[in-house]
């Protein structure tokens, strides 16, 4: 009997036990899971925090006072400074909202600036405008025209000449530069000295003299005069020299008016 309320008895208190073990395992779980929670609000918050830092570059390099500063007071240091700074931005509200754009473009917004009267608007304003005459002061409509096509084809020519000008130079330059003249530069500063006209320009002049100093220089150079290159040193020599006036001997056997 006694053996058998034993084993009836057993079972009773290996209950017990599993609900005394049970409730220590809930409480210890409860227990783990808050001190859970509470690291890993901790670790929120901390890396939070830290995305922040690293987001918008708000390391405190400094210690500061905690508190508002005083707004009345000049900035004196740096430390001032970062302490107004950090204030306003633990202050800023996490949600920002803001109005829609207006429809009206940047043409349309008010100016003041644009809108005030400008030095032209009051030289325009000021302006007598031109003087009337009689008419038989003025010329007519004939005469216009006339001189207006006279004018456009000396504009023309002046630019020819000019873009003219230009080439020669860098091409007589080119050819100093390198100290040689060959068949093919020689060619192009043939065609360019045909097309240019005179009384010639100073530093036109000054570049010619330049190349009839480096043409004579390269002939005297020469062994033979069979030689291929001296047709093309004299007729630049001779157009430099006697034709533009750069060699005092060549320049008196030729007259502009031959």
């Amino acid at each position: 009997m006694q053996a058998a309320e034993g084993e009836q008895a057993e079972p009773a208190w290996r209950e017990e036990a599993a609900t005394e073990a049970a409730g220590a395992v809930a409480a210890c779980d409860d227990e783990q899971e808050c001190e859970d929670e509470e690291g890993s609000d901790e670790e929120d918050s901390s890396s939070d925090a830290e995305a922040d830092r690293r987001e918008f570059g708000i390391y405190q390099a400094l210690p500061v006072e905690p508190g508002e500063p005083d707004w009345d007071a000049e900035c004196l240091d740096v430390q001032e400074y970062l302490r107004r700074v950090r204030y306003e931005a633990e202050h800023l509200p996490d949600v920002v909202t803001a109005a829609p754009p207006s429809q009206q473009t940047a043409a349309d917004a008010p100016n003041p600036q644009r809108d005030q009267p400008t030095s032209f608007d009051r030289f325009l304003a000021a302006d007598p405008g031109v003087a009337a005459c009689d008419p038989s002061l003025k010329p007519s409509a004939a005469w216009t025209l006339d001189f207006l096509r006279q004018f456009s084809q000396l504009r023309r020519r002046l630019q020819r000449h000019l873009q003219v000008r230009r080439q020669l130079h860098a091409a007589i330059r080119q050819v100093v530069r390198e100290e040689q003249l060959d068949p093919a530069a020689a060619a192009l500063l043939y065609a360019l000295s045909a097309r240019i006209e005179k009384p010639l320009h100073a530093g036109t002049c000054a570049l010619y003299r330049q190349l009839l100093r480096l043409c004579a220089s390269q002939r005297a150079a020469l062994a033979s005069a069979a030689d291929p290159a001296l047709p093309h040193l004299n007729i630049m020599i001779v157009v430099a020299g006697a034709y533009f006036g750069q060699d005092e001997e060549l320049a008196t056997m030729w007259d502009d008016d031959e």
